[in-house]
Formats: C-alpha cells, structure tokens, sequence
C-alpha cells in the first residue's frame, strides 16, 4: 500500500498559523493576578461583611492619579471616592425575584495585605423579602482584568470560595451550616490558573517544543515513532506537576516561605534557561546509540522539569495561602487545585502537539518554528527577569 503523503503547501501551512497563534498567545501576560478579599455572614435575611481591594487595581479601573504624577495621595482617593463605591456597588450585588439589589459600601478606609496598599470598606445587602437561599453576583473587574479573582469567606467557620469571570455566582444557603457549593471551583481555579499563567506555560513550552525531533550527528531529526513522543511529553509534564506540588503543600502549610520577588525572578530565569538549552541541546548521540538512546531530552527534559517545577510551585501557592485554610481542610482542595492544573496543562499538549507533530518532517518546523519560537520566548523571559529583579515595568505585557 502506497503511504498518503500530504504536501507541505497544505497541511503544515495549515497547521503553522494556529500553532504560531497560541504561541503569541503566551505572550500577553506574566504571572500578576488582582486579587480582592470579602468576608460575609448572615444578618436576618440579609447579609453584612467587609470588602478589600488592591488600591493598583482601582487606579488601573478609574485614573485615580488626577496628576499623573505617579503617586496617588489620599485627597485623590477621597476626590474619587463616590466613583470608587459607585462601581463596586454596581458589580456586587444579590440577585433576587425582583431584580438585583447592589451592596451598600461604607467609608473608604486604606489597609494593608501581603506588603500592598488596599482599599477597605464595610459592605452588606438589606434584608430581601424573599425566603430561601440568596444568589451573589460578583463582576468586579470582570471586562478590565481577566485573571482577577475574589476570596469569599462567608460564615463561621468560614467556607472559602473563589469568585472570577469564569465563575462570578456564589449560592449562600438560609442555613449557613450547609457551606457555599463550591461546585468544584478549585479545579476550575487549577485550569484558570495554568491557562492564564503564561510564565508557567512558556516554560513547558521551551521543553515541549523540541520534542517532536531528536538530535542526530547530523542535527535534529524528526522523531520516528509519534508514540515515543507522547510518552515523553507526558513525562515532562508529570514531572512538572509532581515537583510543584512538592513545594506548593510546603508553602500553603507555610512550613517555607520565599519571598514572592526573589520566586518570581527565579521563575523568569528557569524559562530562559529552558530555551538556551533548547538552542544548544549539547552533544548528540553517536550513530551507534542513536536507536537506544534517542537523544539528550529523552534523559533530562523531564529532570529539568522536576528541578525547575520545584520553584514553579511557590509561584502557584499564592492562591492556596490567601484561602488561609487550616491543615485539615487543605487535602481537597490542594488535589483539586492540583488536578485542574494537570489536566490544564494536558489540555495545552492535546492542542499543541498533534500539530508539531504533523510540522516535525518539514524544513520549517526545524529551521524556522524552533528556533524562533525559543528565541521569542528567551527574549519575553529575560525581559520578565529584568523587571521581576530591578522592580521596573517597561514590558508591554
């Protein structure tokens, strides 16, 4: 039987725009996330608590920097004040029969949380009329900040749940013993949270990306067996997983802490460490051990992953410390959380490699794709490690 062969002029040309497309993706963001912290109870048939924010974020939203000078003072913040309450108003609100009834906000105060300046306010709902569960709305941000979240801590003990674009609905039960339903919002948080963390996803890229070709005395070669490559692959990315969650339990127990500049910095360097061994793999197998010994990355991709996925993990403890959870509610939602994460980055592998692999026999995939897909991420990565070490901002992303 004669072997189907696709040209180059439809099938990887084909292939080549969406595969460029998402990694240019990568590109939009680093690894900052807004976060906002609510805290409720019940009152009656209402409900009362308290609401902060990161001052940056409200800035970013409303200009409050009438200058322009780059230092906000509090006549500023006092100046916008009604516009401040206004908007928050407008996006927390409860929904109920009748129509959606916005939160009442009080004075703005200014706090402090993990070293930031946030803006405090008392908030509550009035009493509603209507029995049963009440339903909240939260859409703060939500068209500004895609990767903005709310921790609500609602009751006593307190039930944590994560409120986001993706999942801005939050049913508070008449019976507060019952808990919020979480629905399985930390493996909605795991997914969110890879998918949106470009830095982690640039760096599986740098090891992904070569390996649908192995190198040959004669320089990369396409992998012969598609197989081979998915086993491998799913090494690399088991791997990553089980190092951060290594050093994701020991930050949320907070048995280590690292401070989230010195981590973020290492995070910046572990990508561009990943794509300048991408360029210079090191010495290929000879001929005779080329058939056993497929090349370097079968040996230590997947070590690399594991040593550099061990620093990725403080990266991702940030969402599981600000829950402040005890140690004996941390089991489930550390292996949801880690399990959204898995299947994450699974979903990114289902989507890119088909497509490399379909790539990997044509001179452009070898001579163009590679290279210049870990060069582009060398440079976003040194560009992330320039701001992250000398607290400077000059990216465009």
């Amino acid at each position: 039987m004669t072997a189907l062969r696709v040209p180059w002029s439809i099938a990887p040309r084909t292939a080549l725009l969406p595969m460029l497309l998402w990694i240019g993706s990568l590109a939009l963001s680093g690894h900052e996330a807004s976060t906002a912290l609510m805290t409720l109870e019940r009152s009656g048939s209402g409900l009362r608590g308290r609401f902060e924010i990161p001052i940056r974020d409200m800035d970013a939203l409303l200009g409050l920097d009438a200058n322009d000078d780059g230092t906000l003072t509090w006549g500023e913040l006092r100046a916008r004040e009604a516009d401040w309450t206004a908007y928050l108003a407008s996006r927390i609100q409860i929904q109920t029969p009748s129509g959606p009834r916005p939160a009442v906000l009080g004075s703005l105060e200014i706090g402090r949380r993990l070293d930031e300046p946030v803006g405090v306010q008392s908030l509550s709902f009035p009493p509603t009329v209507e029995a049963g569960d009440l339903r909240l709305e939260y859409r703060v941000l939500s068209d500004f900040d895609a990767l903005h979240r709310c921790l609500t801590h609602l009751g006593s003990p307190a039930q944590t749940v994560i409120l986001n674009r993706e999942g801005p609905y939050l049913s508070i039960p008449t019976d507060e013993a019952r808990g919020p339903a979480d629905g399985g919002r930390m493996i909605h948080q795991g997914l969110h949270h890879i998918w949106t963390g470009y830095d982690h996803l640039l760096f599986l890229m740098a090891l992904i990306l070569p390996a649908v070709l192995q190198r040959s005395p004669a320089g990369w070669v396409p992998a012969a067996r598609a197989r081979t490559v998915f086993l491998e692959v799913l090494r690399v990315v088991t791997a990553f997983t089980v190092a951060h969650s290594i050093t994701l339990l020991l930050a949320t127990l907070g048995w280590v802490r690292l401070p989230s500049r010195w981590v973020e910095s290492v995070i910046a360097a572990s990508i561009a460490v990943a794509a300048v061994l991408m360029l210079f793999p090191g010495r290929p197998p000879s001929a005779e051990t080329l058939v056993t010994v497929p090349g370097w990355r079968r040996n230590r991709a997947w070590l690399i992953a594991f040593g550099f996925g061990l620093i990725h993990g403080f990266g991702f403890a940030s969402i599981l410390s600000e829950l402040e959870l005890p140690a004996h509610r941390l089991l489930r939602p550390l292996l949801e959380f880690n399990l959204g994460v898995e299947l994450g980055q699974l979903a990114v592998v289902a989507a890119v490699l088909p497509m490399a692999l379909m790539l990997r026999r044509s001179p452009c995939y070898r001579n163009w794709i590679l290279p210049g897909g870990v060069l582009v991420t060398l440079a976003i990565a040194m560009g992330w490690l320039a701001e992250r070490t000398l607290d400077l901002q000059f990216m465009p992303f």
